[in-house]
């Protein structure tokens, strides 16, 4: 995922940054955790940095190697993000998935029975509906570095 992408992703969770480094890939946001002084204080203290993937909060010590923490979370009913003391809070509008796609990718949308019938097979197995789907845009490569395989974006 390229920085601009895990950005938008951290914002749909943690809101605007207060102040920004973009050439650095360095944003500053509130601690999203309950027990952190700073967001009770709404101090900006939590610095991001999407180009090496890392957080940490200058006040309580939150942080990791990854960003996935801080990220909406998604699922084929409803987009949400879980908290770090487990409360779970719905996102206002749902966030398409940013990625790029390799070239030849195509949609599992049945329109090449042949080609398709493996992934389509695969999916079924596994009680991936048609709506998920769409959702998730899982497709396949019909040629190219990636042909002959399934893609979940």
């Amino acid at each position: 995922m390229n920085p601009a992408c895990k950005l938008r992703a951290v914002k749909a969770r943690l809101g605007e940054p207060r102040t920004s480094r973009p050439t650095r890939g360095e944003h500053v946001f509130v601690c999203p955790r309950q027990t952190c002084d700073s967001r009770r204080k709404d101090k900006a203290k939590l610095s991001v940095n999407v180009l090496t993937d890392r957080f940490h909060c200058w006040v309580c010590g939150y942080g990791a190697q990854t960003l996935a923490p801080i990220m909406v979370q998604g699922s084929a009913e409803h987009r949400e993000y879980v908290g770090d003391d487990g409360t779970v809070a719905p996102v206002e509008s749902p966030r398409e998935v940013c990625s790029s796609l390799p070239p030849g990718f195509m949609p599992l949308d049945g329109s090449d029975p042949h080609g398709q019938a493996p992934y389509l097979a695969y999916l079924r197995r596994r009680n991936v509906s048609e709506s998920d789907r769409g959702l998730y845009r899982i497709g396949f490569a019909a040629s190219g570095r990636h042909g002959g395989r399934g893609i979940v974006p």
